[in-house]
C-alpha cells in the first residue's frame, strides 16, 4: 500500500511498518508499526489502518485507528476490525466478523410444545463508518440463522406447519483488572 501526497510518500515496508519519506528521499520516519497489510487510507487530514493487537494469550485481533499525517494525534476508533476500503471522501467502509450465540425454539410436535437449543454462528458484517462524526452504520450482515419449517400429522393426517425462531444471546463483557501497587 502507498500514498504519494505533493511533499511526501506513504507506504507499508517489508516488515508491516507504516513509513512516510519525503518526495525528495530525505526524512524516512517510522510512524506506525504491526499494521495489517493493505490496509492504510491516506486521507486528506488523516490517515487511517488497522493495527494487530493481542487480545489474550490466543487471539489477535485488529483495531481500527486514525492519525494526523505528521504520525501524531493517534486514536483508536473501532475494535475487532478485518478489513477497510476507502469508499468516499467522509466514509470507510469496514468489514468485522462475529461469533455470536443464537437461542432456537423448535417445535417439538403438533400441541406447540418446544425446546430450545443454542447454537453458535459466524457472522461477518459490512459497515459504512462515518469519518466525521464516528457513526457505525451495518449495512449488511451475512451467516445469521434461518427459520426452518416442522411440518407435524394431526387428526386424520392433516398436516400442520411450525416454524422455529430464534434471537440472538447478547455477549457478557468481562474485563479484567490487572493489579494496581
Amino acid at each position: 500500500s502507498i500514498k504519494i501526497t505533493d511533499t511526501y510518500i506513504y507506504y507499508l515496508d517489508n516488515a508491516n511498518s507504516l513509513r512516510v519519506v519525503r518526495t525528495d528521499g530525505k526524512d524516512n520516519v517510522l510512524i506506525a508499526d504491526n499494521i495489517a497489510a493493505s490496509s492504510v487510507i491516506v486521507d486528506k487530514e488523516c490517515i487511517y489502518y488497522l493495527r494487530e493487537e493481542p487480545v489474550d494469550r490466543n487471539r489477535k485481533a485488529s483495531s481500527l485507528y486514525c492519525m494526523d499525517m505528521s504520525g501524531h494525534n493517534v486514536r483508536k476508533l473501532l475494535f475487532d476490525v478485518t478489513l477497510i476500503d476507502n469508499f468516499d471522501d467522509n466514509t470507510i467502509m469496514i468489514k468485522r466478523a462475529e461469533e455470536a450465540l443464537f437461542e432456537f425454539t423448535i417445535p417439538v410436535d403438533k400441541k406447540n410444545n418446544t425446546r430450545t437449543e443454542r447454537r453458535n454462528y459466524n457472522l461477518t458484517h459490512y459497515c459504512k463508518f462515518d469519518k466525521n462524526t464516528g457513526a457505525l452504520t451495518t449495512l449488511l450482515t451475512l451467516g445469521l440463522p434461518d427459520e426452518t419449517e416442522y411440518e407435524f400429522k394431526g387428526c386424520f393426517g392433516k398436516k400442520k406447519k411450525f416454524s422455529s425462531s430464534y434471537k440472538q444471546i447478547p455477549k457478557k463483557t468481562t474485563y479484567k483488572r490487572a493489579n494496581v501497587s
